[in-house]
């Protein structure tokens, strides 16, 4: 089941909404076009019957919002959208901001087909029963069985994910709500991965992967821990930030890990 022009062209039928997004997040977050579309678009999607359907255009309106953020990232200082909605384009630097430029003037309709493109080509069908689960993962881990576990916490003590989506959670939700800090997220967050670990233990296979910070985490610290449990291979693999959001000293210190854990 995939988007068809059909799905996408219903989005733009009126109906009654709350202008909640229009009203919290333009245009710091979302310019005004734009806002008032997705209110209308996410309660027509809200009203729909439970389906592959619903879901699929849930992530393409998720997949809209993310293309007018640069970066992705909602959490940069506010260059682009007060001066674009006042239309002092002047005042945007365009090499920074240059997709968000060229997202912003494209027609609503264009862009959605072009993003329902990327959404249906992860459409696949594995001949498999499927599942998506959203629990804490040390009460997930004991109750399934599996062959292979892959873990991707975040980074300790950089940039949370509940901080930087903050602004998109609250339009998914339609609420305002203050942002809920993972434990992980915290300067010693990697601690807790113990406790993770120690939940797979059923689980043979092991793979995890965790970036450095810039040199703020040892990982070498992950190393050991997995290795409590799990006889390891480690990879270590430097790469570099975008250039617009990470010094030259910070870009030399990045690197991440890659470990293998397999039974002793």
């Amino acid at each position: 089941m995939k988007l068809t022009d059909e799905d996408i062209n219903r989005l733009f039928l009126e109906t009654e909404n709350d202008g909640f997004i229009r009203a919290n997040f333009s245009p710091t977050v979302i310019l005004s076009k734009h806002a008032d579309f997705l209110d209308n678009a996410f309660a027509l999607v809200r009203a729909m019957e439970e389906g592959h359907k619903k879901y699929l255009l849930l992530l393409l309106l998720v997949k809209y919002i993310f293309s007018m953020r640069e970066y992705r990232k909602f959490s940069t200082p506010n260059a682009f959208n007060i001066p674009m909605e006042e239309r002092r384009i002047e005042w945007i630097k365009n090499r920074t901001y240059h997709a968000s430029i060229k997202a912003a003037l494209k027609p609503i309709p264009d862009a959605l087909r072009e993003l329902a493109g990327a959404v249906n080509r992860g459409v696949i069908d594995n001949a498999q029963d499927n599942k998506a689960y959203r629990l804490d993962a040390r009460e997930f881990l004991p109750a399934i069985q599996a062959d292979v576990a892959y873990f991707d916490p975040p980074y300790a003590g950089t940039m949370a994910y509940e901080d930087n989506y903050h602004a998109l959670d609250q339009m998914l939700e339609g609420k305002i709500f203050p942002a809920q800090k993972s434990e992980f997220s915290r300067k010693d967050g990697m601690k807790f991965l113990d406790e993770v670990f120690r939940a797979a233990r059923h689980i043979p296979i092991w793979i995890v992967s965790m970036g450095n910070a810039g040199g703020a985490n040892d990982l070498g610290e992950l190393q050991e821990m997995v290795a409590r449990y799990r006889r390891t291979e480690t990879y270590r693999i430097k790469y570099r930030h975008i250039p617009a959001v990470a010094t030259e000293e910070h870009q030399a210190k990045n690197e991440e890990y890659l470990i293998v854990g397999r039974p002793y």
